[in-house]
C-alpha cells in the first residue's frame, strides 16, 4: 500500500516537471522567434528606412552598424 502511494506521488512529480519543462521550452521558442523578428525589423530599418530619412534631411547616410 505504502509503496504504491510513493509511486503515485513520484509519477505526479515527474509529470509536473515534464509539463513545466514543456511550458518553459515553448516560452523560450516563442521568445527566440520574437527576437529574430525584432532583429529583422531593426536591420530593415537600418538598411532601408533610415537612409531614406537621412537623405531626406539633406545628408548622406553612412552604412555603419
Amino acid at each position: 500500500m505504502r509503496r504504491n502511494r510513493i509511486k503515485i506521488i513520484a509519477h505526479k512529480v515527474l509529470q509536473i516537471i515534464v509539463e513545466t519543462n514543456l511550458f518553459l521550452t515553448t516560452r523560450v521558442d516563442i521568445g527566440i522567434s520574437a527576437l529574430k523578428k525584432y532583429i529583422k525589423k531593426i536591420t530593415i530599418f537600418k538598411l532601408v528606412i533610415a537612409p531614406k530619412i537621412w537623405t531626406n534631411l539633406g545628408g548622406y547616410y553612412p552604412l555603419t552598424r
